[in-house]
């Protein structure tokens, strides 16, 4: 009996240890099911995070090929509609659209440019460009200038900026000088090539300018040079845009001079508008320019040197015209009534015999 008490003991502690033993090989289970529950849902939610970040990404995309094809289909439609044809508006919006100027005040440092007396013409040509580029930067412009002080620099330097700089307009600013102290007045002068946007240019702010004072009145568009129409200033032959050289007075005229140093801040406002007008048409609009847009800007005062003295001939000659028919309408005019009126005939004679008795 003692002895099967011990197996049954035995067994009894066997059967406790094997129940003990499988209770904890249960619970490794369900741990291990449990964990391995949690890396599917892991996994499944990485994939569901995964979709959706390239779901993200394919509606990202498409909304930016959606706008980029519209940019490009409404750019091509600017192009190809004529200006004329586009509303107020997007008129207004094309007018915001500024460009790169390139100003160039003649002359500097060691080149005094044209001198009277203690005045050269080197000063006032930076003192105006400077307030030139002032008015044009706050009309949305960027401005170019071949110098802010009194430095020398090469002409030839100076179109070769404004060429690889890509500027849209090129103006230069200088004084005249002529042999008396007559004045001259305000000319532009563009390149004997006759490129008819340069023309375009100088006759926009001639425009301008005829509206300033009784000076500026004078203000005539011609090819060439002051000093030779045959010749072009290095400025207007070498620039690869519309380019013209303004000449503001003779620096040896006393009228001229004051006249400028009066009026030179509404000289600089209508250079900066006449320029704005030209840019506006020669690089937005689309408009093609031709010859009547040049006339109608300068009221037909565009000359050529070569024909200018011919022009004023031929004004005299019109002029001697006028006066030698009004002459002989009234000698027709005696004659007429001297035939109608016989007894004036014989008063003449009565009053000549007096006169002989």
């Amino acid at each position: 009996m003692g002895t099967l008490k011990r197996k049954n003991k035995k067994k009894g502690i066997i059967s406790i240890a094997g129940n003990k033993h499988k209770k904890k090989h249960s619970v490794k289970n369900n741990t291990n099911s449990h964990n391995a529950l949690t890396k599917k849902q892991n996994v499944r939610r990485k994939k569901r995070a995964n979709n959706s970040f390239a779901n993200m990404l394919k509606f990202s995309s498409k909304i930016i090929s959606i706008l980029t094809i519209f940019c490009l289909i409404t750019g091509f439609i600017i192009r190809i509609i004529p200006t004329s044809r586009l509303t107020p508006k997007a008129i207004a919006n094309a007018k915001n659209q500024k460009g790169i100027i390139y100003l160039n005040p003649v002359a500097g440092g060691k080149d005094d440019g044209n001198v009277y007396k203690d005045r050269k013409s080197k000063d006032d040509n930076l003192e105006i460009s400077l307030k030139i580029k002032d008015k044009l930067e706050k009309k949305n412009y960027k401005v170019v200038i071949s110098r802010n002080d009194d430095s020398h620099v090469k002409k030839a330097d100076r179109t070769e900026e404004a060429n690889k700089k890509k500027c849209d307009l090129m103006v230069s600013i200088d004084r005249d000088k002529k042999d008396d102290d007559k004045a001259s007045g305000i000319n532009a002068y563009v390149s004997t090539s006759k490129n008819i946007k340069s023309e375009y240019l100088g006759a926009s702010i001639i425009n301008e300018l005829n509206g300033v004072s009784n000076y500026a009145s004078t203000g005539v568009l011609h090819l060439g040079k002051s000093e030779d129409s045959d010749e072009n200033y290095i400025e207007n032959s070498k620039a690869k845009m519309p380019s013209c050289m303004l000449l503001l007075g003779s620096i040896s005229s006393k009228d001229d001079n004051e006249k400028f140093d009066k009026y030179i801040d509404d000289y600089a406002e209508a250079i900066a508008n006449g320029i704005d007008s030209a840019y506006y048409k020669i690089c937005l609009s689309g408009e093609t320019i031709n010859q009547e847009d040049v006339n109608k800007l300068s009221e037909n005062d565009f000359i050529e040197e070569k024909k200018s003295g011919e022009d004023e001939e031929d004004k005299s000659n019109e002029e001697n015209e006028v006066v030698r028919d009004s002459e002989e309408k009234e000698d027709k005019k005696d004659h007429d009534s001297n035939y109608n009126n016989p007894n004036k005939y014989e008063d003449d004679a009565d009053s000549y015999g007096d006169l002989a008795g």
